[in-house]
């Protein structure tokens, strides 16, 4: 469906797709414009259409492009073989908000999937996100140690709790150290520590 995308050289697709991204990351689907893609990208509006068929197909290869990029990035930030389920979700929440900030275009297009998406994509980004969120767990839950649980604790109920209560730490630390002009500091030292808290509080909870 996109082979005469795929066909021309690979400096070209990466520069094009690196625009479109940097559009829908900033405007969002609806009020992104294609007349801007195709200016920054020096090519005619009817080349772009011929690559991609429409907009819709331009936002759905930009997704499944993308998508393999950030798990691969995120590998390099996160450690996948710590057995503590603690010490692995304090990792990989460090490691999501280290890479929002090194990658903050990727994860801006990626965020609206999951909260702003149009009528006439639901159906496809909601298979590909069904998708996406099963990878994601299965490789979370990979090697994990429950022994430390208490044997009456429901692991499922305990696991949906630590992701809300991690998950909506990370939107708060990012949403109390970001600018105006959108631009945000992390500090790892106070992140660990404020996790660290957290955990230990969690901890007394759920483990023996």
């Amino acid at each position: 469906m996109y082979s005469s995308f795929e066909k021309i050289p690979k400096d070209k697709q990466e520069n094009i797709l690196n625009i479109c991204l940097e559009e829908f990351a900033l405007y969002g689907y609806e009020k992104a414009s294609t007349n801007r893609i195709v200016e920054k990208a020096g090519i005619s509006k009817g080349l772009l259409f011929h690559y991609f068929k429409n907009k819709k197909g331009l936002y759905l290869y930009l997704y499944d492009y993308y998508t393999p990029v950030l798990l691969e990035l995120f590998n390099k930030y996160a450690d996948v073989n710590e057995p503590d389920i603690f010490e692995r979700l304090k990792k990989w929440m460090v490691a999501k908000i280290e890479l929002n900030k090194d990658n903050p275009v990727i994860f801006e297009f990626f965020k609206q999937l999951y909260t702003d998406v149009p009528e006439e994509l639901r159906e496809e980004i909601q298979k590909r996100n069904e998708v996406a969120t099963a990878n994601s767990y299965s490789m979370f839950y990979k090697g994990l140690d429950y022994s430390k649980f208490k044997t009456d604790i429901d692991l499922k109920k305990a696991m949906q709790i630590l992701f809300w209560s991690l998950e909506k730490y990370g939107e708060q630390y990012v949403k109390e150290n970001t600018d105006k002009d959108g631009k945000w500091t992390m500090d790892r030292e106070v992140i660990l520590k404020d996790l660290d808290e957290y955990i230990k509080i969690l901890k007394f909870g759920f483990y023996k």
